[in-house]
């Protein structure tokens, strides 16, 4: 029966877990756009809140819809002193005919609950007018070439500031061609400043120097901290991006062109910090804002007497770091007792001051003062509130003896309670019992639980290496042809991410068996992604050749 009850107690917190785990996970569907010309490529989002990775939903097919392999973008930002972790997957759709198109909707099972993701519709047009690259193109063929086909940017609106005014950079990826992998990203590095992240990247169509490009946008606020000469580093990029091949558009595609790798950097960015000017006023305490402005209420707003509370609420709003800014200053008063102040963060900054009357009659309630730059303006301003007088009814008796402080008390005597020394603790009881036994217990479970992970987990990638050359052949047999090859790799050169690319393999493999591999992998695209169809005879031959292959590579690696 004991050990029945510890079976339920852990199947309990097991479930709990899990529960806590998935329940703030959400899912959404997008594309950028609803209506494309015939030939024009679309991207279809699906963004995961909550989670991180995790591996790309298997998105249906629909007739007439080409879906490339999805990029993924992984994050993890903290959020209230949360980490909040986000996976986004993004697919390029090309359409064959001119029509309405449906992605229909589908479920995506995360940590064992299906999540439903909505249809998304958007129809393909014929393009009656010549686009402004075809007329490039005729009047200019070697512009089409020169122009880059990816570059990077790093913007911001100003570079000469004040401590704490606002700064807005804007991170920029242009790209005019396929990837053939997942870009690695570094951001820029922004020593010296409060970095504010925008949660959500924008992507759009931009046009640069007559050429359509695809860009993926990321904004950021940034605060300086202190005065001086701040530098901004360079954001960079690297990916494998496909070369296109002349000025035919068909043989500029991902799958015909070669991949070359490119590194992306943006330039560096010098900020200056100027100190804050002399004269500043009396009670100045750093804030720096723009048009910011202070409101007042008081709560109640009659009926006041003494001994009862008065609460005073203050919002400061306008625009800056509005979340660093300190409590108002109250002027010099008498007759209150003020208890510690209380803020928090909605519109604005909001304040309470919390007052006591110690006496009754007409009081005059202190008047509110707040000093601040304003870099707008480049001048110090105050704000000042001034309270009406009130008048505070004399309290009751038993109110009155509520106010007392209790400084005002003095011990007389106490009384003294004698202990029965033939008392004994009582823990006959079962559930007395497991209550001292269940820590020791859980401190054997996690010993056991290490020496599983030192003895056995240890050796799971030697495991999981054995095992890799089993998993492919057995997909083989099921005709998976065409993901045979990166799950073999996956699995045999240990690698966890959820996307895999030729530059990974080449650098954990000898150059004679990554030749190999290249021409093998640039095959299978190519099969996989032509307009001709393959036959039982032709999948058959390829699934025999790649079988050798791979049974050839595994005596190898």
């Amino acid at each position: 029966m004991k050990l029945f009850t510890k079976i339920l107690f852990f199947i309990f917190l097991f479930l709990t877990v899990q529960l806590f785990a998935t329940g703030n996970v959400s899912v959404k569907a997008s594309i950028d756009r609803d209506t494309a010309t015939l030939g024009e490529r679309l991207t279809y989002t699906i963004t995961v809140n909550g989670l991180a990775n995790i591996s790309a939903p298997k998105v249906p097919k629909v007739e007439g819809l080409t879906f490339s392999f999805p990029i993924v973008y992984q994050s993890i930002s903290i959020v209230n002193g949360k980490s909040v972790s986000k996976s986004s997957f993004q697919y390029g759709v090309t359409a064959s005919n001119i029509a309405e198109y449906e992605i229909p909707s589908f479920n995506f099972r995360l940590k064992g609950r299906d999540h439903h993701i909505p249809p998304i519709k958007f129809k393909v047009i014929k393009n009656i007018q010549r686009s402004a690259r075809e007329d490039t193109v005729k009047s200019n063929p070697k512009k089409i070439i020169q122009a880059p086909l990816v570059f990077v940017e790093n913007m911001v609106d100003k570079r000469v500031v004040y401590p704490n005014e606002p700064i807005s950079m804007t991170f920029k990826f242009f790209r005019r061609v396929n990837l053939g992998s997942q870009p690695k990203y570094s951001p820029a590095e922004t020593r010296g400043f409060l970095r504010l992240d925008d949660d959500e990247n924008k992507e759009f169509l931009a046009e640069r120097d007559d050429q359509k490009y695809y860009v993926i946008s990321q904004k950021s606020i940034l605060y300086p901290a202190t005065s001086g000469i701040k530098i901004i580093s360079p954001a960079i990029i690297q990916a494998a991006i496909a070369e296109p091949s002349g000025n035919n558009d068909f043989w500029s595609s991902g799958f015909f062109a070669k991949y070359k790798k490119v590194t992306l950097e943006t330039k560096k960015i010098q900020i200056k910090v100027k100190s804050l000017p002399q004269g500043a006023p009396q009670g100045f305490t750093g804030a720096v804002a723009k048009d910011l402005r202070m409101k007042v209420k008081l709560n109640p707003t009659r009926g006041f007497k003494q001994g009862e509370p008065i609460t005073i609420e203050v919002n400061l709003h306008g625009e800056g770091n509005i979340h660093a800014l300190l409590a108002p200053e109250l002027s010099d008063f008498v007759n209150f007792k003020q208890y510690d102040t209380v803020d928090n963060i909605g519109d604005g900054k909001n304040f309470r001051f919390i007052l006591v009357p110690k006496i009754a009659g007409r009081l005059h309630l202190p008047a509110l003062k707040f000093s601040y730059f304003d870099y707008g303006k480049k001048k110090y301003i105050t704000l000042t509130k001034k309270l009406d007088l009130i008048q505070v009814r004399k309290a009751e008796q038993s109110a009155t003896n509520t106010a007392i402080e209790k400084s005002e008390f003095k011990v007389l005597a106490e009384d003294i309670r004698f202990i029965k020394e033939e008392a004994k603790l009582k823990y006959q009881k079962d559930y007395f019992k497991f209550y001292l036994i269940f820590p020791l217990g859980i401190y054997i479970f996690f010993i056991l639980l290490k020496l599983f992970n030192h003895f056995f987990l240890h050796k799971q990638d030697d495991i999981n290496r054995l095992k890799s050359l089993g998993i492919a052949l057995k997909k083989l047999k099921k005709t998976q042809v065409f993901d045979v090859l990166q799950v073999y790799l996956k699995s045999k050169l240990l690698i966890q991410e959820n996307a895999i690319s030729l530059s990974q393999v080449k650098a954990m493999v000898p150059g004679n068996i990554y030749n190999e591999i290249e021409v093998t992998w640039n095959e299978l695209e190519y099969f996989r992604f032509s307009s001709h169809k393959l036959t039982e005879d032709e999948r058959r031959n390829i699934a025999m050749d790649l079988e050798r292959k791979l049974k050839k590579w595994d005596s190898i690696l």
